[in-house]
């Protein structure tokens, strides 16, 4: 099950540890990388010691009524992010099989769940956040999530 926690290392900028949602258990771990100004957000999801940056685009959504407000995120790409900097070390990532692309997707899914909208998932309800994926809406409950 995906948590938070402390990276094992320190930010090179900040000289402390970063956070990370990680499944010891799987091998799989899922780190913010950046915002793009009026653009999706960059992430990277680490499998297995594969490095695979995506783009989540992610929207408000008001519900009138009773005015619930919630977001929705999909993926905007997965393989690869034109918000990646040279800096980041992080290359493209290309699958071999479909099969895994999408099995590494819903591993998105769950951890991008976990992580919330900025390491807070643990502490938002189950409908606060839901990804879109495959045109279906996840919320945490989907993956036993508290």
């Amino acid at each position: 099950m995906f948590r938070i926690e402390p990276t094992p290392w320190n930010d090179p900028v900040l000289g402390k540890p970063q956070k990370r949602v990680i499944d010891h258990e799987r091998d799989v771990w899922l780190q913010f990388v950046r915002s793009q100004r009026d653009g999706p957000q960059v992430m990277k999801l680490v499998w297995q010691g594969d490095v695979i940056p995506f783009e989540i685009i992610r929207v408000q959504v008001r519900e009138m009524p009773p005015g619930e407000t919630w977001y929705r995120s999909r993926f905007g790409a997965f393989g690869a992010s034109n918000g990646i900097k040279p800096w980041d070390g992080i290359k493209p990532y290309h699958f071999s099989d479909p099969k895994l692309r999408r099995q590494a997707q819903m591993l998105a899914v769950e951890a991008l769940l976990a992580y919330g909208d900025h390491y807070n998932g643990d502490v938002r309800s189950d409908d606060y956040n839901r990804i879109e994926f495959e045109g279906r809406l996840y919320r945490k409950s989907d993956f036993g999530l508290e």
